[in-house]
């Protein structure tokens, strides 16, 4: 429209320019048995109106075209706002320990958005927790083992439920596969070393501390008082 308006604007100018020196010119037109006499001005006039008018219309017919996609594409942001709201209020109802609630925001946003799985998932196994579910909470982090992305978070919320359930060999089982997934994962880190000091395994915990080292996941000063 934009350069439908610059072209009209420009053209207009040379007419008026034309026509202001005395030298509009002169057109003849014949189509059907009708012959039409007009000046050079008025014809160019007719035809950057005619243009103008076309492009309007054609652009009207493409935005009645597309109504129905970007109709589909606003329901489907729509859709997706209110997932993402949802997801946010339920991850704020399972801090604040309301389990109900929680639940209740997990399975609308589960309904809702298809592109974030793995919120969703995480969402529903916080709930449950909220909610002192330990079978519903274990089921959904038990699921959440068979994604990559969600691996380790599956692993961290079964060794909590194992330890809440005073299940240390299945806790240190979780910690010691989520040890190995994520060189980085200061809790499984920190279970272990919990774990072998308490056995008495003094080796296995000093090399606990070594790989902390070399992992970055303590800092010097912490592995030397952990050493000690």
């Amino acid at each position: 429209i934009r350069g439908a308006v610059v072209l009209f604007l420009t053209v207009a100018s040379v007419v008026a320019i034309v026509v202001l020196q005395g030298e509009p010119g002169e057109a003849h037109l014949t189509w059907l048995r009708h012959q039409v006499d007009t000046t050079a001005a008025t014809l160019v006039l007719l035809i950057t109106l005619t243009a103008l008018i076309t492009a309007l219309l054609w652009r009207v017919l493409m935005w009645l075209v597309d109504a129905p996609q970007r109709t589909a594409k606003a329901r489907f942001e729509s859709r997706r706002r209110q997932g993402v709201e949802a997801l946010s209020r339920g991850f704020l109802a399972a801090a604040a320990g309301d389990g109900g609630d929680a639940r209740r925001l997990a399975q609308r946003a589960a309904a809702l958005v298809d592109d974030m799985p793995a919120l969703v998932r995480i969402l529903a196994a916080q709930a449950a927790d909220a909610a002192g579910d330990p079978v519903a909470a274990r089921a959904a982090y038990s699921a959440m083992l068979g994604f990559a992305d969600m691996r380790l978070a599956g692993h961290r919320g079964l060794m909590q439920l194992a330890l809440e359930e005073g299940d240390r060999p299945e806790a240190l089982r979780h910690a010691t596969q989520a040890y190995g997934l994520a060189k980085s994962a200061r809790w499984a880190w920190r279970a272990l070393i919990e774990a072998k000091l308490e056995a008495g395994d003094w080796p296995a915990a000093l090399d606990l501390v070594r790989g902390g080292l070399d992992r970055k996941i303590v800092t010097p000063a912490a592995a030397e008082r952990a050493r000690a």
